[in-house]
């Protein structure tokens, strides 16, 4: 009987770990995509329906960051009209 607790015991701890690193994993990818987002010029960001504002506020903001540039990106695809271009 012991010996199951212990394994289960053993076991928990390792699933627990696990579940650490894969969320260090996970917040370590984002950021370095927050990064790589900030050093791109503001017509590249238009370009991804964001702006460089959108980027700062998901990485100082409370919410994750995904969501919130999406919700960002869709308000601006709902308000989005073509430029008129006009044939040469």
């Amino acid at each position: 009987m012991t010996t199951f607790t212990t394994q289960s015991t053993v076991a928990s701890v390792l699933n627990t770990v696990g579940s650490l690193i894969d969320g260090y994993r996970v917040r370590r990818a984002q950021r370095l995509a927050l990064v790589a987002l900030m050093e791109m010029d503001p017509s590249r960001l238009d370009d991804l329906g964001i702006s460089i504002e959108d980027v700062r506020d998901a990485v100082t903001g409370t919410l994750p960051a995904g969501p919130r540039l999406e919700a960002r990106r869709t308000a601006r695809a709902l308000n989005w009209t073509p430029n008129a271009v006009s044939a040469a």
